[in-house]
């Protein structure tokens, strides 16, 4: 279960955009608050709605996988070599890859 607050005085943009790795200035940061402030406060609204009467649906046991069965149609290794040769930088079966993670806390 999700619990959805209004947004707390500590709640900071920049550091959302920090980690998603976007740019924001500080005119769209205002008006990603102003909109996530929004969309809160309508989700408020929706949560203080009278339904007595409705019973909640169980949409996820109810829905089908409509999407190809989940086999596999090649042995396993069948491409690897194939695979390997094309990447960029590889190393002992595994691809190589620049390191995105730090052990900062800045």
């Amino acid at each position: 279960m999700f619990i959805i607050t209004p947004m707390s005085s500590d709640f900071d943009i920049q550091k959302v955009a920090e980690l998603a790795r976007i740019k924001v200035d500080d005119v769209q940061a205002a008006e990603l608050t102003n909109s996530i402030e929004s969309v809160l406060g309508f989700i408020d609204q929706i949560k203080q709605a009278d339904v007595p009467d409705v019973e909640p649906k169980d949409f996820f046991r109810l829905t089908k996988n409509r999407l190809r069965a989940d086999v596999n149609p090649d042995a396993v290794g069948t491409y690897t070599d194939v695979i390997m040769r094309v990447a960029p930088n590889s190393k002992d079966g595994y691809f190589k890859v620049k390191k995105m993670i730090s052990n900062s806390d800045n």
